[in-house]
């Protein structure tokens, strides 16, 4: 990925949500040059992202699978803002 990232921290933890069912992912914390905390979570099925804080149960609003490209540029569009 093009984009800086600060305050990076790399983890590998077991999923046990209704999609994953115990599948070992991996997941980024991270933050925006801007601020702005940003975590993207990658299984098999491609990047998932979620900028901005976590909800009320501590979870982060996931997008759907896409590809690097795509996290990409919805990433340079949440500097912008």
């Amino acid at each position: 990925m093009k984009v800086p990232l600060l305050n990076v921290r790399k983890i590998e933890v077991i999923c046990n949500c209704d999609a994953h069912l115990g599948e070992l992912i991996t997941q980024i914390d991270a933050q925006l040059p801007n601020g702005k905390p940003i975590a993207i979570m990658q299984d098999w099925r491609g990047l998932h992202v979620a900028i901005g804080v976590r909800n009320a149960l501590g979870q982060f609003p996931y997008t759907p699978p896409m590809s690097e490209e795509e996290a990409e540029q919805m990433i340079m569009g949440a500097m912008k803002t």
